[in-house]
């Protein structure tokens, strides 16, 4: 399963790579690769976890956005900081954005690890909302 948001030369990709099972503490929670381009900047961590919890928010907050292009829904790694993905309303006419930051921490080089970091926001096409709604609620 893999979520895309927005277009090869600027986006957020999400594949599945793991989901607790039913009968585990953390049921529904998901690991994820999470993949950022932007223009010719770009990231990739494939240890990413989800909450089953912020999931099923960010289905709810996507689906507002969607039906009336204003407001914004934002899903947040279980580690602070590490992913966050925004998606909201520019303007009053429904014009949308994306914005993201993805963390990840070397560990090379002495006791404390490099904090390398890939941020950044583009536009996305009203239209592209329905396919990733949907495309997170099957995570």
């Amino acid at each position: 399963m893999q979520i895309k948001v927005g277009t090869d030369y600027e986006c957020v990709e999400i594949t599945l790579l793991e989901k607790t099972p039913q009968w585990a503490i953390h049921e529904g929670d998901v690991r994820v690769s999470v993949s950022v381009r932007l223009q010719d900047f770009a990231g990739r961590y494939d240890a990413v976890w989800l909450e089953a919890d912020a999931l099923q928010a960010f289905v709810v907050d996507l689906r507002a956005l969607e039906a009336r292009r204003q407001g914004v829904a934002t899903l947040r790694s279980m580690s602070p900081d590490e992913f966050v993905l925004t998606l909201r309303s520019r303007d009053t006419l429904g014009h949308l954005v994306a914005e993201v930051c993805l963390v990840r921490h070397q560990y090379s080089s002495g006791p404390a690890p490099w904090r390398t970091v890939v941020s950044g926001g583009f536009e996305l096409e009203p239209g592209a909302l329905a396919d990733i709604t949907e495309g997170v609620a099957s995570l």
